[in-house]
């Protein structure tokens, strides 16, 4: 379900009502989310209490930070641009 909601932003989409459309006729949506196929999709509601439980968690800002971490160590990522442009931006 977390990867529904991630692509529900990368697609653009306004919200759940529009995710779970998508998702009834598109297959290869379904399957990138994880999915089944042929399978049935969680409903408006489903979606909904989940993201309001994920979000009275911390555990989208742990796996942020662990997703940077592991980036940075796969040299993916140049933190310090990053912190620049942070510190740049929230200057006093």
């Amino acid at each position: 379900m977390l990867n529904a909601l991630l692509a529900m932003r990368l697609e653009n989409m306004n919200g759940f009502t529009q995710l779970v459309e998508r998702l009834k006729y598109d297959a290869y949506l379904r399957d990138v989310c994880g999915f089944k196929v042929f399978g049935i999709t969680p409903s408006i509601a489903t979606f909904s209490r989940f993201y309001s439980r994920l979000i009275k968690t911390d555990c989208l800002s742990d796996l942020f930070s662990s997703l940077v971490e592991q980036a940075e160590k796969m040299k993916l990522l140049d933190l310090t641009a990053v912190a620049s442009v942070v510190s740049d931006r929230f200057r006093l």
